[in-house]
């Protein structure tokens, strides 16, 4: 009988652990299908917030990387150590818009010098020295940095629009677990992406993001119209409530512009020659190293000192 008794509690036992390893088996399985169908849910919502939005961001992509590609090693490094940029990306709160701005040309013109068979373009501008802003801003863990690039073609209908709803789809991606905010209340109740939706939805998408930082270049490419809607647009996205989110906007000196942000804390490339001037030399003495090869010396000096002294915007 002690024996049966025994061999009971064995069996018992025995299949106590068959059932709570079939029951672990069972809440695994159960648990990994709801992640499963939550993944689904969640790249369906991301997905119908994409389509909604309707703007495609690889063009934004493609020119950032078109930018960053142009800049020559070892330049444009030294506005990441201004003082004015530094508060401007770390300060929590104080004026969350800076201008980077200079004539057309001031500084970083394109430039072409043709030397019988050798034609050098020198190209270092404002919006290659943006993309060098955004590279390092991408490179914060704590920040989420969205941006925009203006160009010729940028100008015609709806850019305000577009603009907008390129940031929304950048602050989209960065942050997926945004999508069934879009979702739920946005393409479900059957809405259009309209400056009237957009302007609920990026305030909404921004007040959800520790820090953001915003980055707009060539803006003075628009018509004037065009320029006074963004202005005005983006310029409400740092509304108090929203103390986390803050602009660069780096354009020409445009009278709309100049409006709006002429008593914004600045950066002008004119005034900045101790980091401009250097950049230009390097970039320059880099670019003409072939021909030192082939011409005396010091008339290549020459040429490189013409070139950086009349690369102030008022020469070329």
């Amino acid at each position: 009988m002690e024996s049966l008794a025994r061999h009971k509690d064995l069996v018992d036992k025995e299949a106590l652990s068959i059932d709570i390893a079939e029951a672990r088996s069972w809440r695994e399985h159960a648990r990994e299908d709801v992640e499963r169908r939550e993944k689904e849910r969640l790249a369906s919502q991301l997905q119908d917030s994409i389509t909604w939005l309707g703007v495609g961001d690889c063009l934004q992509e493609n020119e950032l990387d078109r930018l960053s590609r142009r800049r020559q090693p070892d330049t444009c490094d030294w506005i990441l150590k201004t003082a004015k940029f530094k508060s401007w990306k770390k300060e929590a709160y104080g004026e969350p818009l800076m201008w980077l701005r200079g004539i057309p040309g001031a500084g970083w013109s394109s430039h072409c010098m043709d030397y019988g068979e050798e034609t050098y373009e020198l190209i270092i501008g404002k919006s290659v020295l943006c993309s060098h802003i955004i590279h390092s801003l991408k490179s914060e863990p704590k920040l989420t940095t969205i941006y925009y690039f203006c160009n010729s073609q940028t100008d015609g209908r709806d850019v305000c629009n577009r603009l907008m709803r390129t940031l929304a789809l950048q602050l989209l991606r960065a942050h997926i677990d945004l999508a069934p905010h879009i979702s739920d209340n946005y393409t479900q109740r059957g809405y259009n992406p309209s400056m009237q939706q957009l302007r609920k939805l990026l305030p909404e998408l921004l007040a959800t993001t520790q820090m953001t930082r915003i980055v707009i270049d060539g803006l003075d490419e628009c018509q004037g119209h065009d320029q006074r809607t963004a202005l005005q647009e983006l310029i409400s996205l740092c509304s108090p409530s929203l103390s986390c989110c803050k602009i660069l906007f780096s354009s020409r000196e445009g009278v709309q512009i100049s409006k709006v942000l002429s008593r914004k804390p600045s950066i002008s490339l004119r005034d900045e020659r101790s980091g401009v001037d250097p950049d230009i030399r390097l970039f320059v003495h880099q670019h003409l190293a072939d021909l030192r090869e082939r011409f005396h010396g010091e008339i290549i000096d020459n040429i490189e000192e013409i070139v950086v002294n009349k690369a102030d915007g008022k020469a070329w």
